[in-house]
């Protein structure tokens, strides 16, 4: 008998276009546990020396009508948590054209908080460093007292008063949506492959951190792993749909079945990973097969 036997597959029907898609904006949640952050500000009850982690929203335009790395839009909910202070929480920074500090990806937010600490006004400036579908994303931020107004005390400050300034790595922590299921049957067992829709890295058991589709394999009888297939030249890609196709061989033991992902990549054109053997990435993430 045949190891492989196709059950269930979804038809794939090539009917998306650029022109019929709706642009949308996306939000990718990031966090860190990996700041640098410095400050020289001083005074009794407000130690902001120590930032122990961040977290924000990035709002991204669609591609398919801005292609170019330089697509955030907005920074939602920056929060800076510390060690001995208060956290710190912007609800939205907005893209402006000057920082205070140097920024090389040009994307420069600005925002503030108002009765913040011991301040009736907080401003927050931030530089981040995004491209699309990449699992990371590196940041700089600066933290100043807006005017001689913001200090709640009858002690005078400098117009811009620099609390804390820092860098750091944050995670894409945004919930991977399933963009196709496909069950078949593979040494008598089931094998049900949900594939994620953005490119992310997954810990192959046999391999190692691998980047590209990810698969999401659950099979009766010999449990849970992610299989991976390579990704395309282009980065910017959005998974649509799983194929699988059985090449016959000389006896049906013999026939080997091909999995392959069908993706658009940012200006919607579609196209189709070349054909991997299933075996192939079984064996990576669940060891030899008999």
């Amino acid at each position: 008998m045949n190891i492989y036997q196709q059950v269930g597959i979804t038809a794939i029907v090539a009917t998306y276009s650029a022109t019929a898609a709706i642009a949308a904006d996306t939000e990718y949640k990031f966090e860190s546990d990996y700041l640098s952050n410095q400050s020289t500000f001083q005074i009794p009850g407000l130690d902001i020396s120590t930032a122990s982690a961040s977290s924000f929203t990035l709002v991204v335009d669609d591609p398919l009508t801005n292609p170019s790395p330089d697509v955030i839009k907005e920074i939602k909910n920056f929060k800076l948590e510390f060690e001995n202070a208060p956290s710190l929480l912007v609800s939205s920074l907005k893209k402006v054209q000057y920082s205070p500090m140097y920024c090389p990806s040009n994307n420069v937010f600005y925002g503030t908080v108002n009765n913040t600490w011991i301040f009736r006004t907080i401003e927050v400036t931030l530089c981040a460093n995004y491209l699309p579908n990449m699992p990371i994303a590196d940041f700089n931020y600066m933290i100043t007292v807006k005017d001689n107004d913001s200090y709640n005390s009858n002690m005078p400050v400098p117009s811009v008063l620099e609390l804390a300034e820092g860098s750091g790595t944050a995670l894409d922590k945004t919930p991977n949506k399933i963009a196709d299921t496909l069950r078949t049957t593979v040494l008598d067992k089931t094998l049900r492959m949900n594939l994620l829709q953005r490119p992310a890295e997954a810990l192959i058991p046999n391999v190692g951190p691998k980047f590209g589709f990810v698969i999401n394999a659950a099979w009766l009888g010999f449990g849970d792993q992610p299989l991976v297939i390579d990704l395309p030249a282009a980065e910017n890609v959005t998974a649509i749909a799983l194929v699988i196709e059985v090449i016959p061989g000389p006896t049906p033991e013999t026939d080997m079945s091909m999995i392959s992902v069908i993706y658009k990549d940012s200006m919607g054109t579609q196209s189709q990973t070349p054909p991997t053997d299933l075996r192939y990435l079984l064996e990576q993430s669940y060891g030899p097969l008999p």
